[in-house]
């Protein structure tokens, strides 16, 4: 498989995480229910998916990028960097609001899931993103030889058991947080 289609099956699985953290913020909002530990879950499985998949793609296909001239300080390759940054950043304030000492208040409960609102709505926007400049680079700027390199690089560096654990763990969360029917932003 070379790296865009291994991107690609990546971005699948982190939507269909986001599908599921959709619906959890749905319940979320919801009073009478400690929701803490449950997010505390979620999030653990989403930093794991983002550390993953941002090895494969700053270790690998951005590296590529950047031997081709791309800059890591300017430009599309740039922004995408620094969305991996801002993701990141609102994936700690819900690991913090999942530590949290107490129950939420009914506005920290607000609070929380507007993050998680934020934090799905950057993440589709950077998934796209990606799919538009990222995967559309290689392709047009690598031959199929550089990818498949690539798509091997990727795999040597991969952790098959691992992979199919995170699909498993995607697979559960969607059985408990089946997604909502209707368009997504």
């Amino acid at each position: 498989m070379d790296a865009v289609n291994r991107m690609l099956a990546g971005h699948q699985l982190i939507g269909l995480a986001l599908d599921a953290l959709e619906t959890f913020v749905a319940w979320l909002v919801l009073p009478g229910h400690d929701r803490r530990r449950e997010l505390d879950r979620i999030v653990a499985l989403l930093e794991r998916l983002a550390e993953v998949y941002q090895r494969d793609e700053e270790g690998v296909l951005a590296r590529e990028l950047i031997a081709r001239g791309y800059s890591t300080t300017r430009g599309e390759l740039a922004q995408l960097l620094d969305q991996h940054a801002d993701c990141s950043a609102r994936l700690v304030l819900l690991r913090r609001a999942a530590g949290a000492a107490r129950a939420w208040t009914p506005a920290e409960r607000l609070r929380v899931a507007a993050t998680a609102c934020d934090y799905v709505e950057g993440m589709r926007r950077h998934l796209a993103a990606e799919d538009g400049f990222l995967l559309t680079a290689v392709r047009d700027r690598l031959g199929p030889e550089v990818r498949q390199r690539m798509g091997r690089d990727i795999a040597a560096r991969a952790d098959d058991d691992e992979q199919e654990a995170l699909t498993q763990r995607v697979e559960a969360l969607l059985r408990r947080y089946p997604p909502v029917a209707g368009p997504k932003a």
